[in-house]
């Protein structure tokens, strides 16, 4: 089983980021195979409903997640 850690917060004091950094460490000792995906790190297009699908971030992220057989998501 593999699990992804996303955080989805953009804000640079976000404690929904210390949280979901936390959630990771804890799963990384406890030996699970764990990902992480800080949206941060992922400068995105904004959503048009069209080419934003085909920036890179967008597959990149996309590949992450359906790799995961699960998701924790760290919200504002």
């Amino acid at each position: 089983m593999s699990i992804l850690v996303l955080s989805a917060s953009l804000r640079p004091q976000s404690r929904s980021r210390v949280l979901a950094r936390k959630v990771f460490e804890c799963l990384q000792a406890e030996k699970a195979t764990v990902e992480t995906v800080d949206l941060r790190d992922f400068p995105l297009p904004f959503c048009d409903g069209d080419a934003a699908y085909e920036h890179e971030n967008i597959a990149r992220i996309q590949n992450t997640i359906h790799r995961a057989s699960v998701i924790l998501i760290g919200l504002p």
